[in-house]
C-alpha cells in the first residue's frame, strides 16, 4: 500500500482531486491511499513526527508558503522524496524540478495527466525501495547494506549486531541511542518489524512463527516478546497478503 499525501488550501481543489484519485485506484487497481492536508504545517508536522507518506502531492500557491519550501523542508527528514507538484501558474517549474519533482501539473488537472503522475511517483518508490541501503558505524567506518542483504538486527551489550543474508555478522560501535532509534530508518521501511526489544527481522525472511519465536529461512530463530504476540502475527499476515497481490 502507497500512501498519497495531498496538501491543498483550496477545500475545492482536495475534494476534486481526492474524486479524481479515488476513479484512479479503482480503474487501474492501484494500491494507494490518499490522506488530505488543508494546510503545510499539518504534513510537516507528521512527517517530522514520521508519519511519512510515500508520495506528496503539494500544491505551489499556498498564503503562509509555496510547495517549494514546504518540499524543501520535507527534505531534511525524507531525503528523496517522489513529489507531484500541482499550480495553476508555470512560473516555478524550474525551480520545482530542482526539488526532486516527479511531475509538475496544471490545474485545471485532467484525469490521465494525474493518473500518468501517480503512476510514475509510484513507480520511483518501488525502485527506492528495491534498492534502498542501511548503513552501520563501526569500527572499519561506516558500512552500508542493502535492504535485501539484512536478515535481521540484534541489540548486544549496547551495540547493533547486523546478520546478513549472506551469513555475515556486522557489530556497531557502542550505540548512544535507543535500538529503535538507532534502527529507526529500517523499521519505516515495509518489509522490517521489531519482534521484541532487542530483534528486528525482514519479513522476506520468515519461514514461519509460531507463539513466542520467529523462525527464518536461515534457521535462525527470532524471540517474540509477549506484548507483541498479537501486533507480529497480524503485522506478518498483512505483509505477505500485500505482497502477494
Amino acid at each position: 500500500m502507497y500512501k498519497l499525501a495531498l496538501c491543498d488550501d483550496n477545500e475545492r481543489d482536495l475534494k476534486e482531486i481526492g474524486h479524481m484519485i479515488d476513479e484512479i485506484r479503482h480503474a487501474h487497481d492501484m494500491n494507494v491511499e490518499l490522506v488530505t492536508y488543508h494546510d503545510a504545517g499539518s504534513l510537516i508536522e507528521d512527517v517530522k513526527s514520521g508519519n511519512n507518506p510515500d508520495v506528496y502531492m503539494l500544491d505551489i500557491l499556498m498564503p503562509e508558503t509555496n510547495g517549494i519550501e514546504v518540499a524543501r523542508a520535507i527534505k531534511e527528514v525524507d531525503r528523496e522524496p517522489s513529489i507531484i507538484y500541482l499550480t495553476s501558474s508555470p512560473d516555478y517549474a524550474l525551480q520545482a524540478y530542482g526539488v526532486h519533482a516527479v511531475r509538475y501539473l496544471l490545474k485545471p488537472l485532467k484525469q490521465e495527466e494525474l493518473y500518468e503522475a501517480v503512476n510514475a511517483a509510484v513507480e520511483t518508490e518501488d525502485s527506492k525501495k528495491k534498492d534502498k541501503h542501511f548503513c552501520l558505524k563501526t569500527s572499519e567506518g561506516l558500512l552500508c547494506f542493502s535492504h535485501k542483504n539484512i536478515l535481521y538486527a540484534e541489540c548486544f551489550r549496547r551495540m547493533v549486531l547486523l546478520h546478513t543474508v549472506d551469513g555475515k555478522s556486522v557489530k556497531s560501535v557502542c550505540i548512544r541511542n535507543s535500538f529503535e532509534g538507532e534502527l529507526s530508518e529500517l523499521l519505516a521501511a515495509d518489509n522490517f518489524l521489531q519482534t521484541h526489544k532487542s530483534y528486528i527481522v525482514n519479513m522476506d525472511y520468515i519461514d514461519s512463527f509460531r507463539q513466542g519465536e520467529v523462525r527464518l529461512i536461515s534457521g535462525d530463530v527470532i524471540r517474540i516478546s509477549k506484548n507483541r504476540q498479537s501486533q507480529v502475527k497480524k503485522c506478518v499476515l498483512k505483509y505477505m497478503a500485500d505482497k502477494n497481490r
